[in-house]
């Protein structure tokens, strides 16, 4: 589950003497529902204090308004995506490749928090050779051992990337890597306004907040499935 801060201010003349902080569970149709908690600061802003503790544990991934600034003594962590972005590039890589030219095709995906290790398989069938770097070869290790036995393909596992390589096609969750064509996390995040997203999620998000990163929330905290197949 994450949260939204929502903030409103008062209708009054005066700012109230107390901030005021409501919070409510938005449900979400077949996942988990986020929680809003609506402020109205007072006198002396917001009370971070409150706003903690309404959020609960959700105050590790929360989602605020741009202009907000946490003060460093507060245990607030904004939601920042880690997931979906690098899928998003994945499934964009993917879209680019020919299925009849896979048997000559290199990949490299760049995944230094191993987040991709179960979605890797869809890329099988689009790449000869597919190289994956990452800081958490463990966790690529039942991923490797499962496409072994359903496809009959290697992955090779590295904890760098050799620059003395050309790949055909990479995905990076950094920079750009030595290859024909890099789709990148930062691609992604520029490209935005290209993608089509469910009508349902994109209505659902609060003012203030940055649509990406609820779409991301919603799919990264919340188990919302339908976002998958996401590409550019």
């Amino acid at each position: 589950m994450f949260s939204v801060l929502s903030i409103s201010e008062s209708k009054r003349r005066r700012l109230p003497r107390k901030c005021a902080v409501e919070a409510l569970l938005s449900p979400v149709k077949g996942a988990a529902p986020y929680k809003v908690i609506n402020v109205t600061p007072g006198k002396k802003g917001i009370d971070w204090k409150t706003v903690c503790l309404a959020a609960g544990c959700s105050s590790s991934s929360m989602l605020l308004p741009e202009s907000v600034e946490v003060p460093l003594y507060v245990p607030v962590m904004r939601f920042e995506p880690q997931v979906l972005p690098l899928l998003i590039a994945l499934n964009t890589a993917i879209s680019q490749t020919d299925k009849e030219s896979a048997h000559k095709c290199s990949m490299l995906v760049c995944d230094s928090k191993a987040v991709l290790s179960d979605y890797l398989s869809r890329a099988v069938p689009y790449a000869a050779k597919i190289t994956v770097v990452t800081d958490f070869p463990e966790l690529y290790l039942k991923c490797a051992s499962e496409i072994m036995d359903d496809f009959g393909a290697v992955i090779k596992i590295s904890s760098q990337v050799d620059s003395s390589v050309e790949f055909d096609i990479a995905v990076s969750d950094g920079e750009k890597v030595n290859s024909r064509l890099c789709i990148t996390v930062d691609d992604i995040k520029s490209k935005v306004d290209e993608l089509i997203l469910p009508d349902e999620y994109v209505r659902m998000c609060p003012p203030q907040i940055n649509l990406f990163d609820f779409i991301c929330a919603l799919f990264e905290c919340n188990g919302v499935t339908n976002l998958t197949d996401v590409k550019l």
